[in-house]
């Protein structure tokens, strides 16, 4: 890859991570106070829901973190541990049909407390 592209496609990781981190960090505490399905978004929908009931960042939330993840793989950045990495995992246990997964209270508070360490 030449050094210019790569250059490139760093920064706007860089800045989409920003923006993932920066909108996460707005929206997570009022999830984790009202309990609304933020984890949800077009590619993981369940039965029942619509895209009109879920919370308007949800998929400008999901196109961030899935960009982020195309950025790491073409970089060749590992992805673990990655603010969109640790969504994206609250987004498959939201939509798992584990009895035991997490709601979206909880999964908001994790979500922040391993932000909080990264």
């Amino acid at each position: 890859m030449k050094e210019q592209r790569r250059e490139r496609m760093e920064a706007r990781l860089s800045e989409a991570e920003g923006e993932l981190r920066v909108l996460l960090e707005k929206v997570l505490p009022r999830t984790a106070a009202s309990g609304e399905q933020l984890f949800f978004h077009s590619e993981n929908l369940p039965k029942g829901y619509r895209a009109n009931m879920l919370p308007v960042e949800s998929e400008q939330l999901f196109s961030l973190a899935t960009e982020c993840v195309e950025l790491h793989e073409q970089l060749q950045i590992p992805l673990s541990g990655s603010v969109a990495q640790l969504y994206l995992s609250a987004c498959h246990e939201a939509a798992s049909r584990n009895e035991h997964r997490r709601g979206p209270r909880k999964l908001s508070e994790w979500l922040l407390a391993e932000m909080g360490r990264s």
